[in-house]
C-alpha cells in the first residue's frame, strides 16, 4: 500500500469500528493494525478500558490513548531488550509528543468531556443510561466522535508511524 492507503485505511477502519461497536481506544488500534497489517490481541483486549475518557469517567480521550498504544506497538520498550531502552522509550516520547500536540491544537484539550462538548456538542455523563443513550441516537455522538475524533486520530497516528518508519531501517514489531 502506498502511504495515503495506509492512512486512509487507518482512519476509515476505525471510523468503521466505532460507528459499529464503540470503544474508541479499540477502535483507533484496530485501525493501526488492519493499515499496517499487524495483530496485538493482548494489547486490543487490554485498552478496553481506555474508552470514553478512561472508564467512561470523561478524562483523558479513548482514542488519544488508542493512538498512544498504538505507538508503543512499533516503538516501545521490550523486556527481551531493556538494555536498549533508553533509546527506545525516548523515541516513543517524541513520537507520542506529536501525536498529543496534533490532538490538543485541534481539540482544544486532552479530555473526552471536553472533546464531546466540542464535537457533539455537549457532555456527558457515559455511566447514566439515559445519557448515554441520548448521545448515541438523538445526539448521534458515536457517529459524531467516530468521524471527528477517532479516524482523524488514527490517521494521524499512521502518519507519525510512517514518518518515523521512514527513518528508521529496521523496527521488530
Amino acid at each position: 500500500m502506498s502511504k495515503a492507503e495506509v492512512i486512509s485505511t487507518a482512519a476509515e477502519t476505525a471510523t468503521a469500528f466505532e460507528k459499529a461497536h464503540h470503544g474508541c481506544a479499540q477502535c483507533v488500534l484496530a485501525g493501526i493494525m488492519k493499515a499496517f497489517d499487524i495483530e496485538a490481541p493482548e494489547v486490543f483486549k487490554a485498552s478496553t478500558g481506555f474508552s470514553g475518557g478512561m472508564g467512561c469517567t470523561g478524562r483523558t480521550c479513548g482514542a488519544l490513548t488508542g493512538g498512544i498504544l498504538s505507538i508503543g506497538l512499533f516503538v516501545g520498550r521490550d523486556l527481551s531488550d531493556l538494555e536498549d531502552a533508553p533509546r527506545r522509550r525516548w523515541q516513543n516520547f517524541a513520537l507520542v509528543k506529536d501525536l498529543i500536540e496534533r490532538y490538543e491544537a485541534t481539540f482544544g484539550s486532552l479530555d473526552c468531556r471536553d472533546v464531546q462538548q466540542k464535537v457533539v456538542g455537549l457532555s456527558i455523563d457515559l455511566w447514566n443510561r439515559e445519557e448515554a443513550k441520548r448521545f448515541g441516537t438523538e445526539y448521534d455522538g458515536h457517529n459524531k466522535c467516530a468521524e471527528g475524533v477517532v479516524g482523524v486520530v488514527a490517521g494521524w497516528t499512521a502518519q507519525i508511524l510512517l514518518d518515523y518508519l521512514d527513518g528508521v531501517s529496521e523496527v521488530a514489531l
